[in-house]
């Protein structure tokens, strides 16, 4: 299975000038080795609001940096403060819930800890933590279990006419 790769700046500029030129999205998507859907996507991503006609390059690389931050704040921001991810393991292992730990932070910050964190944060970071103990002990600590991924079952079924 191929690894998913963004679009980036070099790409947003052949899209640009190949839609200046009035190319359609598949031959886009072929020339550049994506799939038609991912082109469609970030040509809606970045017309600008004043033109529906041009596509943006700037308007679109700013979208996909803002996307890109947002994805990585909660994930950096447990990183970064140690005091932060101690405070939560420990309330973790109180059997606190993450919702909890959350009002708690809100509420007063203790000593030594200078940030707030959501509820979904830490729920991302021990889900996203890699294979390894410290996942498995964090989420021992949680109070619901994720459901475990099913592998779906399509069964296919002969039906024969008799005539």
């Amino acid at each position: 299975m191929n690894h998913y790769t963004r679009i980036n700046l070099k790409e947003r500029e052949v899209i640009a000038e190949m839609r200046f030129k009035e190319e359609s999205i598949r031959s886009i998507a072929k020339i550049l080795n994506r799939s038609p859907s991912s082109i469609s996507r970030e040509l809606s991503k970045g017309y600008s609001r004043n033109s529906f006609i041009n596509y943006s390059v700037s308007n679109a690389q700013i979208i996909s940096q803002k996307n890109e931050s947002s994805r990585n704040s909660g994930k950096i921001k447990l990183q970064k403060h140690p005091n932060l991810r101690k405070f939560i393991k420990s309330k973790l292992e109180l059997k606190w819930s993450p919702e909890q730990i959350e009002m708690s932070l809100k509420e007063n910050l203790p000593s030594g800890i200078t940030e707030s964190v959501s509820h979904q944060t830490i729920y991302t970071y021990i889900y996203l933590l890699p294979r390894g103990e410290l996942k498995k002990e964090l989420q021992s600590y949680l109070r619901r279990k994720m459901k475990p991924y099913k592998k779906s079952k399509i069964l296919i079924i002969e039906v024969k006419y008799q005539t």
